[in-house]
C-alpha cells in the first residue's frame, strides 16, 4: 500500500513519520535518490547535535538532494494482519516512539486521530498526526464500567439458588459491588473495609501514633 505526502521529507521526519527503514520514492526526483521510479530504503537520517533534521541516505549512498527533500513522496506502508484493541477515538498515553517522537514526550496523552494499516495517527496539544506504531501507545480511556453495569453483571452470575441462599446483607454488598459471584471482596470492597476497619479503630491508632512519637522525642533526648 502506498501512502502520498503532501509534504516533503524534511517536514515528516519533523513529525515523527519517518524513520531509517522505511521506504521511499520522490516522483520527479532531481538527484540520484531514484529518479522516483521504485522504492528505496532510508538507512540513516543524520541530524545535527541540536537533534534538528541534516540529511536523509537511501541504501544505495545516495543523499536526498536540497530540492528533493521538501518534495512530495510516497511511503511504501506494508500492510500487516493485526488486531488491535484500539480505535479512532481512544485516549492514549505516548510510551515509546518507533518513528520519532517529533514534539511529544513519553507519557503525553492525546487521541487516536486516524488508523491506517498498523500506524496510528495520535493528535496531541503539542502535535497533530503524531505517528505511532501498537506498542508505542497505551490506552488510558478504558472507559470504567456504570455501577449499574456491576450490579447487574455481579447478580446475574448468582445462581438463582445462591440468591436464595444470601441474607439480605450479603445481597446488599453484591449490589454494591462489594463482593463478586464467588463471594470475594472486590478491589472497591477492599477499599471500603479498609475505610470501615479506620473509622472503628481511630481511636487506637491515634494511641499507637502518640506512642511512637513520645518514644522518637525520648530517644532523641537520650542522644543529645
Amino acid at each position: 500500500m502506498e501512502k502520498h505526502f503532501g509534504y516533503g521529507l524534511k517536514e515528516a521526519i519533523k513529525r515523527g513519520e519517518i524513520k531509517v527503514g522505511d521506504k521511499i520514492k520522490i516522483p520527479g526526483s532531481s538527484s540520484c535518490w531514484n529518479s522516483g521510479e521504485d522504492f528505496i530504503k532510508i538507512v540513516r537520517i543524520e541530524k545535527y547535535e541540536d537533534n534538528s533534521f541534516h540529511q536523509v541516505v537511501n541504501s544505495e549512498g545516495s543523499q536526498c538532494s536540497c530540492g528533493d527533500i521538501n518534495k512530495d513522496f510516497i511511503l511504501l506502508v506494508e500492510e500487516k494482519q493485526t488486531t488491535t484493541e484500539f480505535k479512532v477515538g481512544d485516549r492514549v498515553k505516548a510510551i515509546n516512539a518507533s518513528h520519532g517522537w517529533g514534539e511529544i514526550k513519553p507519557g503525553d496523552v492525546g487521541t487516536i486521530n486516524e488508523i491506517d494499516g498498523c500506524l496510528f495517527y495520535v493528535d496531541f496539544d503539542t502535535q497533530d498526526k503524531w505517528c505511532a506504531e501498537e506498542e508505542d501507545l497505551i490506552l488510558i480511556n478504558k472507559e470504567p464500567k456504570k455501577v449499574g453495569s456491576i450490579i447487574l453483571n455481579v447478580m446475574e452470575k448468582l445462581s438463582t439458588m445462591m440468591k436464595k441462599l444470601l441474607s439480605p446483607e450479603l445481597q446488599t454488598l453484591a449490589k454494591a459491588g462489594y463482593i463478586n459471584s464467588n463471594l470475594e471482596l472486590t478491589e472497591k470492597g477492599i477499599k471500603a473495609l479498609n475505610t470501615v476497619m479506620f473509622l472503628a479503630n481511630q481511636k487506637e491508632l491515634v494511641t499507637l501514633a502518640e506512642a511512637d512519637i513520645a518514644e522518637a522525642e525520648k530517644n532523641k533526648e537520650y542522644c543529645c
